[in-house]
C-alpha cells in the first residue's frame, strides 16, 4: 500500500475545515493513521501540528484539549509549562511549541482541563471563568458560543468533551459538583493556588458506557461531515450542533450512554447523599459560607 501524502491529509482538512469557521478544535488519536505516512514515530505529533497550522494560517484559531485529570487528582500541583498532557501526541507537540515559546501556542490554567490555543481568539478562550470544567462559562461553553468547528481526529466522538458539557447542562443525576484545589507552577515557579469544580463521578458506582450510538446520530443528522479518505478518519461540525444533538439524547435519557443504570440508580438512591455530605469541607462546590 502507498505511503499516504501530506497532499492526501490536506486534501481532507480542505473538505472539513470550512474557511469561514475562525475557530477549530481538534481531538485527536494519531496512533490510529499517522504511521501510513512512514514518518518516524517521535516526528508524528510535531508533523501533523505543522500541516494543521500551516492550512488554518494566522487568521484562524487552534484549539487542542491539553487534559491532565490524572497527575493533578494524584500530585494536585499543576504546571503549565511541565505538565504533560493526557490527549496525545498532537497536543504534546503544541505543549513543546508553548515551553520553547515558539509559534504563539499558550496553555489555560484549567489544572484538569486545560486547552492549548494559538491564534487572533486566544485571549477570549484564556479569559474563561471556568467555574466548573465544563460549564456555561468555559472552554466548552465559549466554543458552542463562537460555534467553533469541533473535529474528532484518529478517534470517535467519544473522545470529545462536549459529551460531558452537556451532562453538566443537562444536569445528569449519576454525578455531583466536586472542588479539586492545589498548586500552579509555571516550569517550576510556583505562582499560587490554583481551584478546578467538576462533575464528578463517583468512585463507588462508576458509569460504563457506550457512546458508539453518538457518532451514528451525528451523521445520520447530518450534524457532522467526514472525511472521504479512509485512511485518514476524521470528522467535524459546528460546536452547536454537536451540542444540540448531545442535548436532545440526554433530555430524552439522561442514562443514553450508561449500560450499568441499575447500578448508577441503585447509589443515587442509597449512596449519592451520604457521599456528597462525606466530602472534605475543601472538596465542596459551593463552598460553604465563611462564619461572620
Amino acid at each position: 500500500m502507498a505511503k499516504l501524502t501530506e497532499n492526501d491529509f490536506t486534501e481532507v482538512l480542505e473538505a472539513l475545515l470550512p474557511k469561514d469557521d475562525e475557530v477549530v478544535a481538534i481531538y485527536s488519536g494519531l496512533w490510529t493513521f499517522a504511521g501510513g505516512f512512514g514518518w518516524p514515530p517521535d516526528q508524528m505529533g510535531e508533523r501533523v501540528l505543522r500541516l494543521v497550522e500551516d492550512f488554518l494560517g494566522p487568521d484562524r484559531t487552534f484549539v487542542l484539549p491539553a487534559y491532565s485529570f490524572l497527575d493533578f487528582a494524584r500530585f494536585r500541583r499543576f504546571d503549565l509549562v511541565r505538565t504533560m498532557t493526557e490527549t496525545g501526541a498532537l497536543p504534546d507537540a503544541a505543549l513543546a511549541c508553548y515551553a520553547a515559546g515558539d509559534r504563539g501556542w499558550m496553555r489555560s490554567r484549567s489544572a484538569m482541563n486545560s486547552y492549548l490555543v494559538r491564534g487572533p481568539r486566544s485571549a477570549d478562550l484564556l479569559a474563561r471563568p471556568c467555574t466548573t470544567a465544563w460549564g456555561a462559562d468555559g472552554v466548552l461553553g465559549w466554543l458552542c458560543e463562537v460555534n467553533a468547528r469541533v473535529c474528532v481526529l484518529g478517534v470517535p466522538w467519544v473522545s470529545c468533551s462536549m459529551m460531558h458539557h452537556a451532562e453538566e447542562l443537562q444536569m445528569v443525576p449519576y454525578r455531583y459538583f466536586k472542588r479539586f484545589a492545589g498548586t500552579l507552577f509555571k516550569d517550576g515557579q510556583e505562582i499560587g493556588p490554583c481551584v478546578e469544580v467538576m462533575y464528578s463521578r463517583s468512585l463507588h458506582a462508576v458509569p460504563e458506557w457506550d457512546i458508539t450510538g453518538f457518532g451514528a446520530e451525528l451523521r445520520a443528522q447530518g450534524a457532522v461531515e467526514v472525511s472521504d479518505n479512509r485512511r485518514i478518519p476524521m470528522e467535524s461540525g459546528p460546536a452547536r450542533e454537536v451540542h444540540r444533538v448531545n442535548s436532545e439524547l440526554f433530555a430524552a435519557d439522561p442514562y443514553c450512554y450508561i449500560t450499568n443504570k441499575d447500578v448508577l440508580e441503585s447509589w443515587i438512591a442509597n449512596g449519592k447523599e451520604a457521599e456528597v455530605a462525606g466530602l472534605k469541607p475543601k472538596e465542596r462546590w459551593p463552598q460553604p459560607a465563611a462564619a461572620d
